[in-house]
């Protein structure tokens, strides 16, 4: 998994490690519900703001997976284009819970 390169690369312990990414499940599980309201009701500035935020922070622990999808998901935000991208951030929010339960297994 990605997260073992991002404590090497790091030098963080897994107490350390741990922590920092569940600071990352925490905030982007609010993003996500964010993201999701917004698309609900057609706000496309809000939709792309939360999902950039996601996008960030996972591009900074290397979640290149998470990261990219985020991105296409922003871009088509950003664009007004809201159709469809319910599913989409379904599928990074399994992620992110894929993640919340490998941290829960260490």
């Amino acid at each position: 998994m990605e997260l073992r390169r991002l404590a090497e690369r790091l030098g963080l312990d897994d107490v350390e490690l741990k922590e920092v990414v569940r600071l990352f499940v925490e905030s982007s599980t609010a993003d996500i519900e964010s993201f999701a309201s917004a698309v609900r009701t057609g706000d496309s500035a809000r939709a792309a703001a939360a999902i950039h935020s996601i996008k960030g922070a996972a591009l900074c622990l290397g979640l290149n997976d998470i990261s990219r999808a985020a991105r296409e998901v922003e871009l088509r935000s950003r664009q007004g284009c809201l159709d469809g991208l319910a599913e989409a951030a379904a599928a990074i929010k399994r992620n992110i819970e894929k993640i919340s339960r490998y941290i829960g297994e260490r």
